[in-house]
């Protein structure tokens, strides 16, 4: 970077820089890797990497530009952040437009309201934010379903932009130019340490954070130092073929499972420092094809993920014809766009005041307002058809922020947490993991009707036995092992009539539910009656998405989405614990078993939807609305087993 920070004396004031047609070559490559992985093309299952090509190419630039401006004002600035507006948000917008417009044909509710969020916050530089947040990851299978998640990196670039004015101040007021280089290596390699300490740490936040992706920019700023015009011709050529070979290399090997970004794109981003400091008129990468491609880089980058968000959306898999097709169809629109709303926007001479609050502060100011709008009507399901405004209508009536009242709870005030009959003298405890949370309308169907007062307390993927403190991740274990302290603490020294468990029992090991037993006879041992709660059906399915599936393309639900009792998935775990609920029946006597499969299950075939409204929220938790359903027709048909001895 010491070309930016020590810009001469005689350079122009000017933020143009000298044109090179195979940096739009680089671009086509990134653009064609990232494009390909998408789509799920074979061979190109590192793909993503086209993101931090992008990324070095982009501190390569601003680099450039810095470094013709020997000062560096706050005027110099706001004109720079106002061309940067005027180059990046008509076609951003554009896009923006045509899939609200689409989505709003297709999309759910819930969907609706946070493609709507996403495109508010990108709008502001926070997508990474908001993706991180939202998402368990990058390649999960959740995120391949928002169409505006690819927006994260254009936020990740204008956090670059913020920040690169300040290096370029800081760098400048060194004394030398030696120091000002050595300080420009060592803050590529912290970037990259910390990078790949991020990784290790916290792989998702890793992904999205722009602090594990800004040595990309650095790096790329450094290639800035040192030119980029060779002039052999015959060096410059196979420089540039040897570097397009390593990033399709890297491409193919790097996977979805790739500790990225750390070190891994650390060698990415060599290869594209690479090319930009060898780039030169004999560079393989400035061929005229290539380069039409890089032109349009952004608009197709822009383009292509609704594209394929959308189609995974409808579970739609095409085939590669149509994929073709696709590709096809992406061109023409990024290049219409790139024509008309790309180059007019560059060539617009609005003042960079103007440019913000026509480009900027009304779009957020609409979405904001739109957001707002959609939220506070639900979504408006009655947009996808009766059979979505049935199924909405059904599942507002449950509301769904009852459940988390006392999920992970820490404070001593137990009352917060009390449901079902709230006046009865008589007590209850209700403890387990997320299970214990989805079967808490269920309970307390059965609790209101035996004037039961009952307080639950849960806790995410934690197996509520003593002595156990067996989690699902490292994360929570103090979290658990506290958890399960308090609640047998509260069995021991509170006359509770039941203390009912629930979990998601198949989730642990044999050797995880032998603390079953010793719990049982605490519980037991106080005077209360144990209870189990055995699990709803679970085919390690998304039931929800498949009847969601109808929604999305209007078609009347057929009843085709069910699950198989004998079904095959976890079998094994299954057919154990209902041993040794059976085998702990016989041990305890007292023992109340609850099984919701005896009203969920009939013919071997398990109810996964109830008046044409889905009562799964994922693969195996039941929404407060398929709880409270499941615990009326249990009530109704097999009677109420908290009634006898309340």
């Amino acid at each position: 970077m010491r070309d930016v920070v020590a810009a001469p004396a005689e350079a122009l004031h000017s933020s143009r820089i000298p044109y090179r047609p195979d940096i739009d070559g680089l671009r086509a490559i990134a653009v064609i890797l990232v494009v390909a992985y998408h789509f799920g093309v074979p061979g190109f299952g590192g793909g993503y990497i086209g993101v931090d090509l992008f990324f070095v190419i982009s501190g390569y630039l601003i680099a450039s530009i810095f470094a013709r401006q020997p000062d560096l004002t706050w005027q110099g600035l706001v004109a720079f952040f106002g061309r940067r507006v005027k180059r990046l948000t008509p076609a951003f917008l554009l896009v923006a437009v045509v899939t609200i417009a689409v989505a709003t044909a297709l999309m759910l509710p819930d969907d609706y309201d946070a493609l709507l969020k996403s495109i508010r916050e990108s709008l502001v530089t926070r997508s990474n934010l908001f993706f991180e947040r939202e998402t368990v990851g990058y390649f999960a299978a959740d995120s391949k379903e928002m169409p505006w998640l690819h927006t994260w990196s254009l936020s990740v670039e204008w956090q670059f932009y913020f920040l690169f004015p300040l290096v370029v101040v800081l760098l400048r007021r060194l004394p030398s130019d030696r120091l000002r280089a050595i300080v420009s290596w060592v803050l590529v390699l912290a970037g990259v340490a910390l990078s790949a300490a991020m990784v290790y740490g916290d792989p998702t936040h890793a992904y999205f954070s722009a602090s594990a992706r800004f040595f990309e920019f650095f790096l790329g700023a450094l290639a800035a130092s040192f030119g980029g015009s060779m002039t052999n011709a015959f060096r410059a050529r196979w420089l540039s073929i040897l570097g397009i070979v390593v990033l399709l290399v890297l491409g193919n090997r790097f996977t979805a499972d790739t500790a990225f970004p750390g070190f891994a794109a650390l060698a990415v981003c060599l290869a594209g420092f690479v090319l930009l400091v060898s780039g030169g008129e004999g560079s393989v990468l400035a061929a005229r094809r290539l380069v039409g491609i890089g032109k349009r880089s952004y608009s197709i980058y822009l383009w292509h993920w609704p594209v394929v968000a959308l189609l995974n959306y409808v579970q739609q898999r095409p085939s590669g014809f149509e994929i073709a097709l696709w590709f096809v169809a992406i061109f023409a629109a990024a290049d219409a766009t790139w024509r008309w709303v790309e180059v007019p926007g560059i060539a617009l001479m609005w003042r960079p005041g103007k440019a913000f609050a026509v480009l900027c502060l009304l779009p957020f100011a609409v979405m904001a307002v739109g957001a707002t709008f959609v939220r506070n009507h639900a979504g408006f399901p009655q947009r996808l058809g009766p059979e979505a405004q049935h199924a909405y209508a059904n599942l507002k009536r449950f509301d769904a922020r009852a459940l988390d009242l006392c999920h992970d709870y820490r404070a001593a005030n137990l009352e917060p947490c009390a449901f079902g009959d709230r006046a009865a003298p008589t007590t209850a405890l209700m403890i387990g993991d997320s299970h214990a949370r989805h079967f808490r309308p269920f309970v307390e169907v059965l609790a209101d009707d035996a004037h039961l007062k009952v307080y639950g307390l849960t806790n995410s993927a934690c197996l509520t036995l003593e002595d156990t403190g067996i989690v699902a991740g490292r994360i929570r274990e103090s979290v658990c092992i506290d958890a399960i302290a308090r609640d047998f603490a509260l069995i021991r020294r509170t006359s509770y009539r039941y203390v009912i468990l629930a979990e998601r029992w198949i989730g642990y090991t044999p050797e995880a539910l032998k603390g079953l037993d010793p719990s049982l006879a605490v519980i037991v041992a106080s005077g209360a009656i144990p209870v189990l709660v055995m699990p709803a059906a679970e085919d390690g399915t998304s039931t929800k998405d498949c009847f969601n599936h109808h929604i999305k393309i209007r078609q009347a639900y057929a009843d085709d989405c069910g699950i198989r009792r004998d079904n095959e998935f976890a079998a094994e775990a299954k057919a154990h614990f209902a041993a040794l609920a059976w085998e702990m029946k016989a041990k305890y006597p007292t023992l109340i078993l609850i099984d919701p499969q005896a009203v969920q299950c009939r013919d071997g075939s398990c109810l996964t939807v109830i008046d044409r409204t889905p009562i799964y929220t994922d693969t195996h938790h039941l929404s407060p609305f398929g709880s409270t359903m499941l615990g009326r027709t249990y009530l109704r048909q097999s009677g109420n087993p908290l009634k006898g001895g309340a």
